[in-house]
Formats: C-alpha cells, structure tokens, sequence
C-alpha cells in the first residue's frame, strides 16, 4: 500500500509504500500515521487543512482517503479500535 498525501492539486507520493495484508490493517495504519505526522507540528491543523492521505494499490488506484484534520478524532478512533479489536 502506499499513502500520499493530497490537497487535490498537488499530491506529495509516497514512493516506497509498505506491504500490508488487509484493507482493515490499512486504515488502522494509516489512522495511525495522521497522528504521528500531525504530533510533528503544532500548527498543524491549519498547516495541513484541506489535504488527505490517499491509501492506494500497487496499481496505483485509490482504496481510500482521510482528510487531515482533528488529530484528536484520529486518537479516540484508535483508542475506540484498540478497546473493541
């Protein structure tokens, strides 16, 4: 899976990608890097509003998306996740 980022004009691409077994561990995973990528910078909810994380195939086709917005709705949904997974 690789995980761009996009504000629907320009896309920074993730050219490395990870390999990963399941759609569920993709969102798990990429839940969790919004809110490593946004613990990195204090303005950031204004810095990155209006971009998402696109998670897409090898093919290059978009699965889904996240906007990059709350860092805290990210924690409660994984805080959620972790305590009925």
């Amino acid at each position: 899976m690789f995980f761009h980022l996009s504000d629907g004009e320009d896309t920074i691409p993730d050219t490395a990608g990870i390999e990963i077994d399941s759609v569920e561990t993709a969102h798990l995973e990429a839940m969790n890097a919004i809110v490593e990528f946004l613990e990195g910078d204090a303005n950031a909810e204004t810095d990155w509003a209006g971009w998402s994380l696109d998670v897409a195939d090898s093919s290059g086709a978009v699965l889904f998306s996240f906007q990059l917005g709350s860092i805290q709705a990210y924690r409660s949904a994984l805080k959620k996740h972790r305590l009925h997974g």
